[in-house]
């Protein structure tokens, strides 16, 4: 059940011009109490928190100017992965190698990079969209990914354990003009484990042997293509209650997994959304019929896919998040009053 739980504590007045910018806002709650800010000041609020605090974002776009970075442990709450949007990329660069247990980032579109530049523990992603590359480019360790959309994946050597589930992935290992990650795969003991994906394209291998993915585990997913080289079979991935159009690699290790001839279709002109066609029916994102009669079933008792188990893929924003904003013009100052009401479910 949904119950409002906090009301913003202060008006916050800009001019009447402003009204466009103004439609995207967001609070930063620190300590029980709310601070609004707009669109275009999305870096003050994160300049303003502390270590802890969280960041809720309305409907609506928010423009990071390029590349926005983030510096300390706060949390971005949006409305949903569809609804909220940072424009352009975001960089989490937070100092003293913090250990983070909580979702830092929940139910937002990132038009295009998420970077981790600094040395951290624990990074949690929930039904986030990001349009371009994820990759760290310092150490990461004990990263969640859980129902995102993401369209390049780049399993670099500074990730040292990542667990991905529920999640669609367009390309994972190269982005889509056909060129290498910007930082090299860990080419032993990666510590991946893809749960209920549905992937487009798997590159497991890079432009040399030390770029090779492997030692991944993928359980329950559907892929189109799995790309693998033959580096004196370095490719070993493992592979359990799977489907593939084009087969698993001589040297990975499969269990109960399936080959079945299909087409892929991403519509590029709405959503750039993987999906899989089998005899003109579309699965992993859309219809996942046509996998419920043909007995593909993962290890949960569902279809293989992001959508075929009992937590599926959704963008839409659960938990604690900005519901409602409200504007009115006071007629004598011709300022707009914005009120924002944060909820729970």
């Amino acid at each position: 059940m949904k119950k409002t739980i906090l009301f913003l504590l202060g008006l916050f007045f800009v001019s009447v011009q402003m009204f466009a910018d103004t439609r995207a806002q967001a609070l930063l709650l620190h300590n029980g109490q709310g601070k609004s800010f707009d669109a275009d000041q999305l870096q003050q609020a994160v300049n303003e928190a502390v270590a802890g605090d969280t960041i809720c974002l309305s409907e609506g776009t928010f423009n990071l100017n390029g590349t926005m970075t983030i510096n300390k442990d706060v949390s971005l709450v949006g409305a949903g992965g569809e609804k909220t949007i940072l424009r352009g990329s975001l960089n989490y660069a937070i100092d003293g190698t913090p250990y983070i247990s909580r979702h830092l980032l929940d139910a937002l579109q990132i038009t295009n990079s998420l970077e981790i530049s600094k040395e951290q523990q624990g990074l949690s992603i929930r039904k986030c969209w990001i349009g371009n590359h994820l990759y760290a480019s310092a150490d990461l360790k004990e990263l969640e990914i859980d129902r995102c959309f993401i369209d390049t994946l780049a399993p670099s050597a500074h990730i040292k354990s990542a667990s991905v589930v529920n999640s669609v992935i367009t390309y994972i290992g190269y982005n889509a003009s056909g060129k290498p990650n910007p930082y090299p795969y860990n080419s032993t003991g990666n510590d991946w484990a893809f749960v209920n994906c549905s992937i487009l394209y798997l590159f497991s291998y890079g432009v040399n042997t030390a770029n090779i993915f492997t030692d991944a585990s993928f359980t329950n997913c559907i892929f189109y293509t799995i790309e693998t080289a033959s580096y004196n079979g370095s490719e070993r991935n493992t592979y359990t209650n799977c489907l593939s159009a084009t087969g698993y690699g001589n040297s990975s290790v499969t269990q109960n997994c399936y080959k079945q001839a299909m087409n892929p279709g991403i519509n590029t002109a709405k959503d750039n959304y993987p999906s899989f066609i089998i005899s003109g029916t579309n699965i992993g994102i859309g219809d996942v019929s046509a996998l419920d009669s043909r007995g593909y079933y993962g290890t949960d008792g569902t279809v293989v896919g992001a959508l075929g188990n009992a937590n599926p893929y959704s963008l839409e924003a659960e938990g604690i998040s900005v519901k409602e904003s409200v504007l009115r013009v006071d007629p004598e100052t011709r300022k707009l009053n914005v009120t924002l009401k944060v909820a729970t479910e």
